[in-house]
C-alpha cells in the first residue's frame, strides 16, 4: 500500500500522497515510469506444529536468493533484457535472467497445486484486510478500487470481499469499510493455524516467494 512504519500520520494520506506523486511523474514523463518489487526472502520453507504443543518444528527450510542473483535481476530490468511472464497473483514475474537458472525456485518444486492456490487465497485475504484498515484511515476511492481491482485473479479462490467503497459522497472520494459480502460459497480449506499439519511460516509467504 506504499506506507512506511517510520512516516507519522495516517496511512491513508500518506497513500493518497504518494499515489499523487506516482501519477505526476508519469503524467510529467510518460513511458519512462516503472516499478518493481523485490522479493529478497526464499521459496520451500515448511514448519509443523507439533501436537499438544505451542511449539513448531522446522521441516525443510527455505531457499534463499543469492546476492549475486539478485543483482542480477536488478541489472537486467535496467537494461531490459529479463522475460516476464504472468505469475500466481495475475502480475508479471520474472521467468529468465541472464547467466541464472531460475527453476530451482519454482515453488511448484516444493507444493503441490492445492498448497500454492491456499497460499495465495491466504495472501489476499491478508491484503483485503490490512488495506481494508489503511481505508479506515482516509484511503482514496479510487486506490480502493485498484487495490480491489488487483485481488481479483483469474482461477483463484478467494474469500469475499471485506469490504466496499462508499460513493455516497463523491466529493470526498474517500473509502470506507463495510459489511462483509455474502457468498454461497464454501468456505476456503485453510492449512494454516488448525493445530496440525502444514502452518505458514511465521512472515509473510510473499516475502518468500
Amino acid at each position: 500500500m506504499g506506507t512506511d512504519p517510520f512516516i507519522v500520520g495516517r496511512r491513508g494520506p500518506i497513500v493518497n500522497r504518494f499515489r499523487d506523486i506516482v501519477m505526476g511523474l508519469c503524467a510529467k514523463f510518460p513511458g519512462k515510469v516503472r516499478f518493481f518489487q523485490y522479493n529478497t526472502g526464499g521459496v520451500g520453507e515448511i514448519i509443523e506444529s507439533i501436537e499438544g504443543s505451542a511449539r513448531k518444528k522446522m521441516i525443510r527450510k527455505a531457499l534463499r536468493v543469492p546476492i549475486p542473483l539478485m543483482a542480477a535481476i536488478q541489472r537486467g530490468d535496467f537494461h531490459g533484457s529479463n522475460v516476464y511472464e504472468t505469475g500466481p497473483f495475475g502480475t508479471k514475474q520474472i521467468s529468465s535472467v541472464e547467466g541464472f537458472d531460475l527453476s530451482p525456485y519454482d515453488p511448484r518444486k516444493f507444493y503441490d497445486q492445492n498448497i500454492i492456490d491456499a497460499f495465495v487465497a491466504d495472501i489476499i485475504k491478508g491484503r483485503k484486510s490490512f488495506t481494508a484498515e489503511v481505508a479506515e484511515e482516509g484511503l482514496d476511492a479510487e486506490i480502493i478500487r485498484w487495490a480491489e481491482k488487483s485481488y481479483d485473479i483469474p482461477g483463484v479462490r478467494t474469500e469475499p470481499k471485506l469490504w466496499q467503497v462508499s460513493m455516497d459522497d463523491p466529493a470526498s472520494r474517500v473509502g470506507r469499510a463495510a459489511e462483509p459480502v455474502s457468498s454461497k460459497l464454501p468456505p476456503l480449506k485453510s492449512y494454516f493455524g488448525n493445530g496440525n499439519g502444514l502452518q505458514r511460516p511465521p512472515r509473510s509467504i510473499a516475502g518468500r516467494w
